[in-house]
């Protein structure tokens, strides 16, 4: 064999062994390398909420809770409730935190504080957004200045979320007050008598605090029978049983100008006539609070 066919060899097989090696060794080095190369961990931004504020009147005292970026911030709210609830009057329990964005309502507060500082309860709850306006008022009228004030406070930096509710009428609260104590009772008597029950006394005994608290509105009691029997008769019965509970509240305190005992006979039925059930239901007393 020539020289110039062993060179030729040579390199033949140098090239495969250097082939075989890349083969066989590359897989190993790059699995080594990648679990020992550094891998940069990602940057997550932190979050950035809003500042809060909830300020909750009740018993003359206010309670401020939320979030705050600052103590700055922090102070500058203490210190304005103070101003409009009294030194001793102001609970702090809000927070701080890095990751809360400045307050834009603080120069809100002054007004806005004010426009609480007389409600026996209520509340501002302050976001970036709105606030929110909760408070029980006595009438419609109030309900319109108490949100007048509230959305001068803000301006037009918030949105003013009214949630505040015209508290019932003192006659209507006293009838929803009957109504409910009479749901699925009745104020008994002896069967075609005027006489009350142990019953029926107990349960007038129950309404006995509710007319009390109540010092407005004339309260009709009305009484009211089945069609059995003669009209005539039922017409008396129902008038005498209407006066029974006059006479028994009377007794017990109740001014008796407030009272006034009306007999309707079958007049007014609310169910059927022709079954049991139903007069039983028709044979009742009702309470109709007037101004």
């Amino acid at each position: 064999m020539s020289k110039q066919s062993l060179l030729t060899v040579a390199m033949l097989g140098l090239l495969a062994f250097m082939f075989y090696c890349v083969k066989t060794h590359a897989p190993m080095l790059a699995a080594k390398l990648g679990a020992t190369a550094p891998v940069a961990a990602a940057v997550v931004p932190a979050t950035v909420s809003p500042a809060s504020l909830n300020a909750l009147l009740a018993n003359g005292k206010v309670t401020l809770n939320g979030m705050l970026p600052d103590q700055t911030t922090r102070a500058g709210v203490v210190a304005e409730a103070k101003k409009i609830f009294g030194e001793g009057n102001v609970i702090d329990l809000t927070g701080i935190s890095n990751n809360i964005a400045p307050a834009t309502w603080l120069s809100s507060l002054p007004k806005a504080f004010g426009a609480i500082k007389s409600l026996a309860t209520g509340g501002l709850n302050f976001n970036d957004k709105d606030v929110v306006i909760k408070a029980e008022v006595p009438t419609v009228e109030d309900k319109a200045a108490l949100l007048q004030q509230v959305t001068a406070s803000v301006g037009s930096n918030l949105r003013v979320n009214d949630q505040i509710s015209v508290a019932a009428a003192p006659v209507a609260a006293l009838q929803n007050r009957l109504n409910d104590l009479l749901v699925n009772r009745v104020i008994e008597f002896e069967s075609a008598d005027d006489t009350l029950t142990a019953k029926g006394k107990a349960l007038l005994d129950e309404a006995l605090p509710i007319i009390r608290e109540s010092k407005q509105g004339e309260i009709e009691i009305a009484g009211h029978t089945d069609s059995r029997g003669q009209p005539v008769f039922n017409q008396e019965l129902s008038q005498a049983r209407a006066e029974a509970v006059r006479d028994y509240l009377v007794g017990k305190g109740i001014d008796t100008k407030r009272l006034k005992p009306v007999g309707y006979g079958p007049s007014r039925p609310i169910a059927d006539n022709n079954t049991s059930s139903g007069q039983k239901k028709n044979r009742r007393i009702e309470f109709s609070v007037k101004q």
